[in-house]
């Protein structure tokens, strides 16, 4: 058994994926709704890194600041 958590269907909020041996894979959705906001950002390189891998983002709302870095893979 493996799981995965992420935000799969860009609401806001985070599903988890579990995949099982020899079974089709579960998905758990949570089906309430997100009273938090929340943005998509999609980062797009140029040439060979079209993925933007290693792009810097800075998002300030109000008094809160938030930074995070893309990967090549899920965390």
């Amino acid at each position: 058994m493996r799981d995965s958590a992420a935000d799969y269907d860009n609401d806001g909020d985070l599903e988890i994926v579990v995949t099982n041996i020899g079974d089709s894979p579960d998905r758990l959705r949570h089906n309430r709704k997100n009273k938090s906001h929340s943005i998509l950002v999609k980062a797009v390189g140029v040439r060979s890194n079209r993925d933007g891998i290693g792009t810097e983002v800075k998002v300030v709302s109000g008094g809160l600041t938030q930074y995070d870095q893309v990967g090549s893979g899920a965390r």
